[in-house]
């Protein structure tokens, strides 16, 4: 094999690695858009409780980007998250 074929071989590689990475930052910011748009439209709607459509928005949308990265966006701690969440699911089931 050719010193150039090695060179071709190795930056294809790194081009590939490269993609792989904006790959997943692109499908990320795909994803903090759709909060951004979830909790806007759960700003607008009505709720039983203060912030209680928000907080549905944000039970959904937590096991696609974590918990602590929501939280982090929404300025909210996860002491807080998990309390109201709780009484989310609570009255879900009730």
């Amino acid at each position: 094999m050719a010193d150039w074929e090695y060179m071709e071989q190795q930056e294809t590689a790194s081009l590939r690695r490269e993609n792989a990475i904006l790959k997943v930052r692109a499908e990320r910011a795909e994803l903090w858009v759709e909060i951004q748009k979830s909790l806007d439209a759960a700003e607008r709607g009505t709720a039983d409780t203060p912030g209680g459509a928000l907080m549905d928005a944000a039970v959904q949308m937590a096991p696609l980007v974590g918990i602590v990265a929501l939280c982090a966006a929404l300025g909210l701690s996860r002491a807080t998250f998990y309390r109201r969440r709780d009484k989310t699911v609570r009255a879900r089931r009730a």
